[in-house]
């Protein structure tokens, strides 16, 4: 761990790195043009920190439990990711499935809370965004779409009933179609976020099926 903030988080190195903080710079801009409060801008860059970060340590907490070596929480522009030492199909499987479910717990937590009632009009801005932000992104996580947990998990439970190359030929090329399909959906539905992210996930599924393709075709040549 060098670039970004740096701290300890349940015995867990975390890294801010410097996207983080360009990402909600563009929360402070959105925010400013909405004309939201200052208040409620930052209580929205502190859902989206505090969501990554539970996210992150439910890969990092279920890695530990088995066992397997957490080097670090990364919180970047894109979210985060954990580095981990080397996992089997099935720790793999779960690992990859820990995150988006403990971002559905937070979201549940959310929801329990709003039900209780929360006071004032900006903590019941900042609540709802975080309901948001946990259920719909923990739900789109799971779809399986490489390099998602969705996509992540796919391709560790399809190794229990196929052959690796096959397994990695059945991710990428359903990743290829489905990211295709949600970035055109994300379009109609103005959701130019989402769009761009399946228009990268699409691009990142079509390079590694034609990848796989040529070392399979050589393997058989």
């Amino acid at each position: 761990m060098e670039q970004g903030f740096n701290f300890r988080l349940l015995g867990f190195p975390v890294q801010v790195q410097p996207g983080f903080f360009f990402l909600a710079g563009l929360v402070l801009v959105f925010g400013l043009q909405d004309r939201r409060s200052m208040l409620e801008i930052l209580g929205f860059t502190a859902v989206i920190f505090v969501s990554i970060l539970v996210h992150e340590l439910g890969h990092a907490l279920m890695s530990r439990l088995f066992s397997v070596d957490v080097g670090g929480i990364f919180i970047h522009g894109f979210g985060g990711h954990v580095t981990h030492g080397q996992a089997t199909i099935g720790q793999q499987l779960l690992i990859s499935l820990a995150g988006p479910l403990s971002g559905l717990a937070l979201g549940a937590v959310c929801i329990g809370v709003a039900i209780v009632g929360v006071g004032g009009e900006t903590a019941g801005e900042v609540l709802f965004y975080a309901i948001w932000v946990n259920v719909f992104w923990s739900l789109f996580n799971l779809l399986p779409l490489y390099p998602m947990d969705g996509g992540h998990a796919l391709l560790a439970g399809l190794h229990f009933v196929m052959a690796p190359r096959t397994a990695a030929l059945v991710t990428f090329g359903l990743g290829s179609v489905l990211g295709l399909l949600v970035a055109l959906g994300g379009l109609w539905l103005g959701l130019i976020f989402v769009a761009f992210f399946a228009g990268s996930f699409t691009y990142q599924n079509v390079q590694l099926f034609r990848r796989v393709s040529e070392v399979t075709r050589a393997a058989e040549g």
